[in-house]
């Protein structure tokens, strides 16, 4: 069926590191894919990274979550990048609860504590 397609001769970026493995020379460096060992062949960090994990190690605490509106600064970061009448991304409802969303929302603009819980299954 695919007999007309030629193979995928491979990526090159990727083929540079698989030929790096295959140089015989011992004093080689290995930069294809942005990474640096040492001679012990150990990915060294940075100190300046150290100190910023440990300092954030040293400042961790509570993680509540984050309210129903998300950030106030956050907000308005999307709204400058997307305006204030930027409609919402739609998102996965079920037939069932989309019905029982819209025959709410047409009643009234005030739901029942009935129709609420009714809701919550939905998600």
């Amino acid at each position: 069926m695919f007999e007309h397609i030629d193979a995928y001769p491979g990526d090159p970026i990727l083929s540079l590191n698989e030929n790096f493995q295959k140089d015989p020379r011992t004093n080689k460096v290995n930069l294809s894919i942005g990474i640096y060992f040492d001679d012990e062949g150990r990915l060294p960090v940075m100190q300046a990274v150290r100190e910023a994990e440990v300092s954030i190690l040293n400042e961790l605490g509570p993680k509540p979550y984050l309210p129903m509106a998300s950030f106030a600064h956050y907000r308005d970061a999307v709204a400058l990048v997307f305006g204030t009448t930027a409609r919402r991304a739609p998102t996965a409802v079920s037939p069932a609860c989309r019905r029982s969303a819209v025959r709410a929302r047409s009643r009234s603009a005030r739901i029942s504590s009935s129709a609420i819980s009714r809701n919550r299954k939905c998600g």
